[in-house]
């Protein structure tokens, strides 16, 4: 018997007793469609309707739209179910993760630099708030994960950073605040990402570590986020062989499955050993790393039957639902799971007080909270970070000292987003430049001559890879500024130009020269000897004003969340 008094839950009388009655009149079609989330891609809350009209879902997620269409979606949605929706978001860095245009506040790891949860708490804050405006109320976040591998191209600056008391502290912090406006947080990727390299959207990835390491890292932080009340916990495609043989010792290495399919991990480790009472949620169903070793119609049952109660999205909407009715059918799901999970949804509805209703939703205008500025700006000057400097008399940077600059844009060429609509993706690109614009027209406000290099310039001015590059000379400062990205949100590597670099960060011993990334903090991998390295974390306008007065002053607050010299001892000369 789940007892849903007790943390996450804390359910009263009335709520309790809603759940239970809900359950008891419940169909099996009806509990079956209250395991499954959906999605639209399309952003139009009319292509949803065929979904509703097969099942009663038990959720919806937003996908990044306009404020209108968000909360338009959500209210479309809500008013097509008997039993209120769990309407989702990856609501983690505020605003702009699901309003296009929307107030930035700051990355996971940008909050990870500042090296002080209160400003964890201040996330949790922006996005329960804003949450009510768009009638969100279910994030997936905090992301828990531990940057332990610099080219894991999932945590990134999507994660708090690779020390695990102080992403404790962040993760513990964002939920207090998230969940204090009603905001259900949803802790993820157990059993941890960031070990590996690999990407679940497109292969099963492995957490490498031991038990014991696994306890003093991951196990860690994941007990902060039980312990701090997460409603909910998303099961990632990444398996941990060393806990599944420890829990199952019939098991080979090769036979482990991932979190999101493993009753050894689900039910063995994070239910019976870590103690979470919550619900837990797949990671999205249409990944790859959820296929790497079951047929479909094996996998989808599994989900649940493993521990999870909530399925993401789905590969063949019909199919996977076919499957998960068969499922019951064959004995493959059990009744006893079934009502275990559609009780842990109906809970965590409960808990959110859904089961009086969906309450009003804010109006758009409170998503511009001036609250939401204030924050973003001491966030950035808590956090902008001097990652490298060996030059004693680099700073300050000021148009007196440093009149003539040469700067390199490096951006990215081609967003990697399949859930990301076209003109979304168009959206990013433009962002992209539009910070590198805004920087160079705040370097020019300050007084500065700013030269932007192009391969004619190069060729011209014998600055590329087929000259000395001393003719870099006639500069008195030469600036990469890097914005490079992948998916929304997640950073990546500096692309050069030219096969021998014609625009590498390689003119330190001509003249002073700066490496400044807005958003991975892994780019000395790229310019190891670059003298001097500034770490930034989210591409905003808000850090960049601060990043400009930061140069000018010499003055930098943030500390490193992860190791950026990445174990190369190269990046630190």
């Amino acid at each position: 018997m789940l007892d849903l008094r007790v943390n996450p839950f804390f359910l009263n009388d009335e709520a309790e007793k809603w759940v239970n009655d809900t359950l008891e009149l419940m169909t099996d079609e009806e509990k079956i469609g209250q395991l499954f989330v959906l999605e639209s891609i399309s952003g139009d809350p009319k292509d949803m309707d065929f979904f509703f009209d097969e099942i009663q879902p038990g959720g919806f997620m937003h996908r990044p739209n306009t404020g209108e269409a968000v909360q338009h979606t959500s209210e479309y949605l809500q008013a097509k179910v008997k039993i209120p929706l769990l309407v989702a978001g990856n609501l983690c860095g505020g605003v702009s993760d699901v309003i296009v245009g929307g107030q930035d506040y700051a990355s996971c790891m940008q909050i990870g630099a500042t090296n002080d949860p209160e400003y964890a708490y201040r996330q949790g804050v922006i996005c329960g708030e804003s949450a009510k405006v768009m009638g969100i109320n279910w994030t997936y976040a905090p992301v828990s994960d531990l940057n332990l591998n610099y080219m894991n191209s999932i945590t990134l600056t999507r994660a708090y950073g690779d020390r695990t008391v102080e992403v404790g502290k962040m993760v513990a912090s964002y939920i207090k605040g998230a969940q204090e406006h009603n905001l259900a947080t949803t802790f993820k990727h157990f059993p941890g990402d960031g070990v590996d390299f690999r990407d679940q959207h497109v292969t099963i990835s492995v957490n490498s570590l031991g038990c014991d390491e696994w306890d003093e890292s991951f196990g860690s932080v994941f007990k902060e986020a039980i312990e701090a009340g997460a409603l909910t916990c998303m099961s990632g495609h990444i398996t941990l062989p060393s806990y599944s043989m420890k829990l199952n010792p019939e098991l080979t290495y090769g036979e482990c499955l991932p979190g999101s399919l493993s009753k050894e991990l689900l039910t063995g480790l994070l239910r019976e050993k870590l103690g979470f009472n919550g619900m837990i949620v797949t990671d999205a169903a249409q990944m790859a790393g959820m296929s790497a070793q079951l047929t479909r119609e094996e996998a989808v049952p599994l989900a649940i039957e493993a521990g999870n109660d909530m399925f993401l999205f789905y590969r063949d909407f019909h199919e996977d639902l076919d499957y998960m009715r068969k499922g019951l059918e064959t004995g493959k799901l059990s009744r006893k799971r079934l009502d275990e999970a559609v009780t842990r949804i109906l809970a965590t509805k409960a808990a959110l007080g859904l089961h009086k209703g969906v309450p009003a939703f804010k109006p758009l205008s409170e998503l511009n909270n001036p609250k939401y500025a204030d924050w973003a700006k001491e966030a950035a000057d808590k956090s902008i970070t001097l990652a490298k400097n060996l030059r004693d008399d680099l700073f300050p940077v000021t148009p007196d000292r440093y009149k003539k600059i040469l700067l390199y844009s490096h951006t990215t060429k081609i967003v990697d987003a399949p859930v990301m609509r076209p003109e979304m993706e168009k959206i990013v690109m433009g962002d992209q430049e539009r910070m590198f614009k805004y920087f160079v027209k705040k370097l020019q406000d300050e007084g500065f001559d700013v030269e932007i290099y192009s391969e004619d310039l190069g060729a011209k001015n014998k600055i590329n890879a087929y000259y000395s590059k001393a003719e870099v000379q006639k500069y008195d400062l030469a600036i990469h500024f890097a914005n490079v990205l992948t998916e929304h949100g997640r950073a990546s590597r500096i692309l050069y130009k030219g096969h021998c670099a014609n625009n590498a960060a390689d003119t330190d011993m001509y003249i002073p020269t700066i490496l400044i990334s807005l958003a991975s903090p892994y780019l000395l991998v790229d310019a190891p000897r670059v003298k001097t390295c500034i770490n930034c974390y989210t591409p905003s306008t808000v850090v960049v004003d601060s990043l400009v007065e930061k140069l000018a002053s010499g003055k930098f607050e943030g500390v490193s969340p992860v190791e950026h010299f990445c174990g190369l001892e190269d990046t630190k000369y």
